[in-house]
């Protein structure tokens, strides 16, 4: 098999790959979730300045099909590029943007597609003889792959608003930030591991803010499990202050509280040897206290109504 049909068997699928990204660009997009489909619109048009990247880098032929067709037929591709990648992702497109945007990506596709044809005609037939007999199966993948897909975006737009900023310090005292992560549950137990990649192993605390959807007025019970030190607060004030070197502990608290979003910040730092912490509560009629599950943990009070 030729050094052709290796790299169109390579390119090929990620091209797929950027197309069906691009698919669902247009999916979030109509379902009217702009901020969503702004996110994912930058995600694709890093993937494939990427993938162009790449393609050019594979050979001195393929660099000059790539830059022609870049200068002759897109001359705004290298402009999105720099505009939107996912360095910049914060910034969320207004719909009239982010519609001239999709316009402007489904244009690079096509051509994109038509150049990398071009670049490999030589084995195309060859390429069209495997598809042939491997068709059945290649249906079969790419319907549980479509499936796959679907279910992942889906699950991510619905739980993209879920859980608590969590930020990690390489100390004991919430003072060396090195990043934050949102956590959709508060239930770690960190094996000899770093909790998060960039932070220590041992030494390091956290801090997780955010609110509490209390789904129903009355009595509640917070319990956490930790190893070492934890610290609870709910609407400013400490429920939960166990801030020493420990072994595992158990320490709880109860709460009257109205139903509604709530503030909620933990903090918790491990010195050596186990890291373990883990929010629970209890409420209603709950026999044994749960971890609080994502849906009741939101980043910010703006997504905690419905």
């Amino acid at each position: 098999m030729s050094n052709n049909f290796a790299s169109q068997t390579v390119f090929y699928p990620r091209f797929t790959t950027i197309k069906r990204s691009f698919e669902s660009v247009r999916l979030v997009f109509e379902y009217g979730d702009t901020e969503s489909a702004s996110l994912l619109a930058r995600h694709t048009v890093s993937k494939l300045a990427k993938f162009v990247d790449d393609l050019k880098n594979e050979s001195e032929q393929n660099k000059l099909y790539i830059e022609m067709a870049i200068k002759n037929k897109l001359p705004t591709y290298e402009d999105d590029c720099r505009q939107y990648s996912s360095q910049n992702e914060g910034v969320s497109l207004d719909d009239a943007a982010l519609n001239e945007l999709s316009i402007r990506l489904e244009q690079y596709l096509n051509v994109f597609e038509r150049e990398l044809k071009n670049m490999y005609q030589t084995d195309f037939q060859l390429s069209k003889i495997l598809i042939k007999y491997l068709k059945p199966l290649l249906i079969v993948a790419a319907a549980l792959l479509l499936g796959y897909f679907s279910y992942s975006l889906i699950t991510w737009v619905r739980t993209r608003h879920q859980g608590l900023v969590g930020e990690y310090f390489n100390d004991k005292n919430l003072t060396k930030y090195e990043r934050s992560h949102v956590d959709q549950e508060i239930n770690f137990k960190w094996a000899g591991g770093p909790p998060i990649r960039g932070v220590n192993r041992e030494n390091f605390s956290v801090q997780w803010t955010g609110y509490l959807k209390v789904p129903e007025s009355g009595p509640y019970e917070f319990v956490t499990h930790s190893d070492d030190g934890i610290r609870m607060w709910i609407d400013d004030k400490l429920l939960i202050d166990n801030w020493t070197i420990h072994r595992l502990m158990i320490d709880n608290a109860e709460a009257d509280l109205p139903a509604g979003p709530h503030a909620i910040k933990i903090e918790y730092f491990q010195a050596k040897g186990g890291a373990t912490v883990r929010l629970f509560w209890k409420f209603g009629a709950m026999g044994q206290p749960a971890i609080i599950p994502a849906k009741y943990l939101v980043p910010e009070e703006k997504y905690a109504t419905p």
